[in-house]
């Protein structure tokens, strides 16, 4: 629904104080249907202006583009938003690629498959290649 109409009275109403972290898993896997992905895009965007207290985490993937891709092109991103690059969909498949940070200072983050063993050489790609230097988190 915030997607498709930009509502946000849900997270006002609805979460109050209580949460200050909203991750946005728009695919098909995790149930959500977008007829406009564009206009989904700029709802999006409205949505993260109008509630700053809020940190909108976007799950970065191939079907989710449009949201994301805008975001790290920008020279100055909303303060409120990070990328979570999730190749898998929320389905716990293993990285085996990854995408490359943004340069304009936008907060991301890595997931799909990770756990006790794989966290430590996943770390270890991340800190030799895309993500040398950088802050990051899984």
């Amino acid at each position: 629904e915030l997607l498709s109409t930009g509502d946000v009275s849900w997270v006002c109403n609805r979460l109050g104080n209580s949460f200050k972290r909203i991750q946005i898993n728009a695919t098909k896997v995790n149930g959500v249907e977008i007829a406009d992905m564009s206009l989904a895009a700029k709802n999006l965007r409205s949505v993260i202006a109008k509630v700053q207290d809020v940190e909108w985490i976007i799950q970065a993937n191939e079907e989710t583009r449009l949201l994301w891709e805008p975001l790290m092109a920008e020279q100055s991103p909303p303060h409120n938003v990070s990328i979570l690059f999730d190749a898998s969909c929320g389905l716990g498949r293993p990285l085996t690629t990854f995408s490359p940070l943004p340069r304009n200072g936008l907060a991301c983050g890595y997931a799909g498959g990770l756990g006790p063993e794989n966290v430590r050489s996943t770390l270890q790609q991340l800190r030799a290649g895309v993500a040398k230097g950088q802050v990051i988190w899984i």
